[in-house]
């Protein structure tokens, strides 16, 4: 939420230093009848297209759209401009719209990331086909991102990605979908072996059938009485309490 209004000013900073955009969206703002609001945003979307500018188009349509005025000229408009930046923040600001066209654009003009973020957040989404885009892409941030959002993802389709990715934190992620007892071994071992005392603790905490006793070694090995007691306290070992007790 922080992240979006921070776009938002800076869309507000932007849009300003367009005297004649500014001036003319305060007043269509106070604009009380509908015919003459309906022609008068027509004159402004003409004049953002006409300018070339996608980020004065989503400005306008968030506006209009609040006023149940159709913004389909303007979603056609930032499509044709290819800025899949926009094209994301329309399908996901804008109430209505054409779900279909955008992700098409999305899925041509934008990268993994904000592909994959349109299958999280846009209600409508074609999520298989973006499951099968990430898949292909390889992309253990994209594969993370979807398993954590999408509850109905294919997790056996993404669980290769964050393996090899070694990445604690996307390891743990997987941890907590999947029952494949293999795969949690498998999982336990990469986090054992990872640089993150956070995500070995994290393990024994929340993963069911976790091997506290590696887990607890691990942390043993590390020499740090800190982690230790952060890891005695969390899981409540006996074992860790009274090592602890000799420092």
């Amino acid at each position: 939420m922080r992240a979006y209004m921070s776009d938002i000013y800076i869309l507000m900073n932007r849009y300003n230093r367009d005297a004649y955009f500014a001036s003319s969206l305060e007043a269509l703002l106070k604009i009380k009848d509908k015919k003459e609001l309906a022609v008068k945003s027509k004159l402004l979307e003409q004049y953002v297209i006409d300018n070339d500018n996608p980020m004065l188009a989503f400005r306008l349509a968030i506006e209009l759209d609040d006023r149940l005025i159709r913004t389909t000229k303007l979603q056609n408009f930032i499509i044709e401009t290819g800025d899949a930046r926009y094209i994301l923040k329309f399908a996901w600001n804008i109430k209505r719209t054409n779900v279909k066209k955008l992700q098409e654009a999305i899925m041509k003009y934008g990268n993994i990331i904000q592909i994959t973020k349109f299958g999280c957040f846009i209600r409508g989404a074609d999520r298989s086909t973006i499951e099968d885009l990430i898949v292909k892409s390889n992309s253990a941030k994209s594969a993370y991102l979807y398993l954590r959002c999408v509850k109905s993802c294919d997790v056996n389709k993404l669980k290769t990605i964050i393996l090899h990715s070694k990445r604690p934190r996307y390891l743990f992620a997987l941890a907590k979908v999947t029952k494949n007892k293999k795969d949690l071994e498998k999982i336990q071992e990469l986090i054992i072996e990872s640089p993150s005392n956070i995500y070995v603790r994290l393990y024994a905490i929340y993963i069911k059938g976790a091997d506290i006793k590696k887990l607890e070694d691990r942390i043993i090995a590390t020499k740090n009485v800190e982690e230790m007691k952060k890891f005695a306290k969390a899981v409540k070992s006996p074992r860790l309490e009274k090592l602890c007790l000799l420092f």
